[in-house]
């Protein structure tokens, strides 16, 4: 979807195909790639679940916090369930514990501008 924007941006900037390729484009607007800012909302999503900003009690009773029993190097913050099907592997929620899990700042002692900042470097 975001090249297909960037082709119709391409052509209104008047450029030929093989002019300016839709990267090209992208950083021209200053648009960060498609998947980067689904992680970035992914993270914020879950952060503000978290620190009450979104209070969903709903939402927060999936949440499964790992406590691990022993000291190891980079725990996991939310346990993610084993998922029979990938579509449920992908599906909102759980891919959002994954992309937390993922993430290497931890989210319970960072605020939300050292998250932007992390994903728009």
């Amino acid at each position: 979807i975001q090249n297909k924007f960037l082709k119709i941006i391409r052509f209104k900037l008047g450029y030929q195909y093989k002019e300016l390729s839709t990267e090209d484009v992208r950083l021209i607007l200053n648009l960060s790639k498609l998947s980067t800012r689904r992680e970035q909302f992914d993270v914020v999503f879950i952060y503000n679940l978290i620190h009450n900003i979104i209070n969903c009690p709903d939402l927060v009773s999936f949440l499964n916090f790992n406590v691990p029993t022993h000291f190891i190097r980079k725990p996991f913050t939310l346990h993610s369930p084993f998922f029979k099907y990938n579509y449920l592997k992908h599906a909102g929620l759980s891919r959002m514990i994954q992309t937390t899990n993922s993430f290497p700042l931890d989210i319970f002692h960072c605020n939300l501008k050292e998250i932007k900042n992390y994903f728009s470097s």
